[in-house]
């Protein structure tokens, strides 16, 4: 299985994982293409140990999907307020 990562410090944290777990792997900068990424080597059979610290790296790094806090609120209550609405008037046509 091979891991790709674009961001030095996305494959550190991998690398990191993957030494804590005790799983051997290959190491290779591939600085061939349009942009330069690390590429990491696991035996298929280490698939379920790799693929979880893929994962976590992969969740440790991420952004928020509506970044905003305002919007994303906004966004919340609106869902909960349609909700609401649909159930009352749920209950009320089956009156």
């Amino acid at each position: 299985m091979v891991y790709q990562f674009y961001v030095p410090e996305h494959a550190e944290a991998f690398e990191a994982m993957l030494v804590e777990k005790k799983v051997q792997f290959e190491r290779f900068l591939d600085e061939e293409g349009v942009r330069p990424c690390i590429l990491f080597g696991v035996h298929k059979t280490h698939k379920t140990s790799s693929n979880h610290a893929n994962f976590m790296v992969h969740a440790k790094y991420r952004s928020p999907f509506i970044p905003n806090l305002v919007l994303r609120y906004s966004v919340l209550i609106i869902t909960i307020v349609m909700i609401a609405m649909a159930i009352i008037g749920y209950i009320k046509s089956t009156e």
